[in-house]
């Protein structure tokens, strides 16, 4: 008959070798995850950094107790290596101190998983949280006529609903502006960009959700899709936010592609891991829905939120936008895009006569605005510096255009001088 002590010494004997197993396989995942972008079953072994350092805590503490030196040293170099890419994401970057007078963008994300029923959930966490902006995933019709009750409060929106879990909807307070549903792959997976009228300025806001990279097919859309994303982004000329379930984590290389393709930022850092997927299997939690934004934007706060019934939890980011710069920029023909020519102005009274809007006189050819601008914000022209032949030349055709009234107003008095032979 089994007596206890054998039922315990059989069940330590298992523990061991089950943990023996998750050691090498945590060290062995932890080198794969690093070379995600030559085969697709490394880079799904990138996702589990948070288990990876776990498992190799407690194995450093109970090697170290047990006193297998070659076993603890290879536990803590790993732990280190995954340690080195999990802990930056808690500390938070200075940001540079500005002083607004706009209040911050808040967005609400989540993913609601089509086949979920728990609408009232949503709605709850929608009434507390009062987000600016709305950006659901995998809405359907059902989901779709649920949130359509919010449309008084939110008067823009736009519904994308479908069957095949890739369904989407924006709804917003603020001003929502060519809003389009785009396709940013082969087969037809919605994404939709809007231009979010602030306050602050403009942004583009794009609401994606790529198809999860179960199989080489769908691991080659996913990447395509994120990287026509980018491309996009590039020809922004203003801030550009992403938020959506984009199927992988911070740790993925295409992650990492994607920012630097775009000079963009994840939101969560300085904020935490914030793992997001699957609610129904805690141990595995791993952070598949990003905010991405453009480096000027300013992120307050990045949070996850209570469960609402589906395997996703939603997300809340507080962003402050930039403000737009009023003044445009102008340059020389032989000079840089953007030379801001006012700063160069050495005579500081010419600009008694060169600023006020009704001083109208005509600008020289080799003073221009800078192509990038509307043409409707040229200004009143600025004198350029006075150290190239052709500024010089300018410069007195700026004076010969001036009206005699300015050339008076502007020349310095000769009343009480002598000539240079007086005493």
């Amino acid at each position: 008959m089994t007596t206890k002590e054998d039922r315990f010494a059989r069940i330590k004997k298992g523990l061991a070798k089950r943990g023996k197993i998750l050691f090498y396989a945590s060290c062995i995942c932890t080198v794969t995850g690093f070379l995600g972008r030559y085969f697709m079953g490394f880079e799904l072994t990138s996702h589990f950094r948070m288990q990876y350092f776990l498992i190799l805590l407690i194995s450093a503490i109970v090697y170290g107790c047990r006193k297998k030196w070659k076993h603890l040293a290879a536990a803590l170099f790993f732990l280190i290596v995954n340690g080195a890419v999990i802990i930056p994401w808690y500390l938070l970057e200075k940001e540079p101190n500005t002083i607004v007078n706009h209040p911050p963008v808040r967005i609400l994300f989540a993913n609601v998983h089509t086949s979920n029923n728990d609408y009232s959930s949503l709605l709850e966490l929608i009434e507390k949280e009062s987000p600016d902006i709305i950006a659901l995933q995998e809405v359907d019709e059902k989901w779709a006529n649920a949130v359509k009750g919010l449309c008084p409060r939110y008067p823009f929106h736009e519904f994308c609903p479908r069957s095949d879990n890739f369904g989407l909807a924006v709804l917003s307070k603020i001003s929502l502006r060519d809003i389009q549903v785009k396709s940013f792959c082969k087969v037809t997976v919605p994404t939709i960009v809007a231009a979010v009228e602030t306050p602050a300025s403009p942004f583009t806001l794009i609401i994606t959700h790529p198809v999860p990279p179960a199989i080489p097919s769908y691991y080659s859309l996913r990447n395509e899709q994120l990287a026509q994303i980018a491309e996009y982004v590039r020809t922004q000329k203003g801030p550009s936010v992403i938020v959506g379930d984009l199927n992988l984590t911070m740790w993925s290389w295409y992650h990492d592609k994607l920012l630097a393709e775009t000079g963009m930022k994840n939101a969560r850092r300085g904020f935490g891991i914030n793992p997001t997927w699957p609610t129904l299997l805690p141990p595995l939690y791993i952070p598949l829905d990003h905010c991405l934004c453009t480096s000027s934007i300013q992120v307050l706060s990045f949070r996850t939120t209570a469960r609402i019934g589906s395997d996703h939890l939603p997300c809340v980011v507080d962003l402050l936008i930039p403000k737009e710069k009023e003044s445009p920029n102008f340059s020389l023909e032989s000079g840089n895009p953007g030379d801001n020519i006012q700063a160069w102005i050495p005579n500081k009274n010419l600009t008694s006569w060169l600023t006020p809007a009704s001083s109208t006189w005509p600008v020289p050819a080799n003073i221009r605005m800078n192509p990038a601008e509307p043409a409707d914000h040229r200004a009143v022209g600025s004198i350029p510096p006075p150290c190239r032949p052709a500024v010089r030349y300018s410069c007195s055709r700026l004076y010969k255009a001036m009206p005699a009234s300015m050339i008076a107003a502007t020349a310095p008095s000769t009343a009480g001088r002598t000539s240079p032979g007086a005493p």
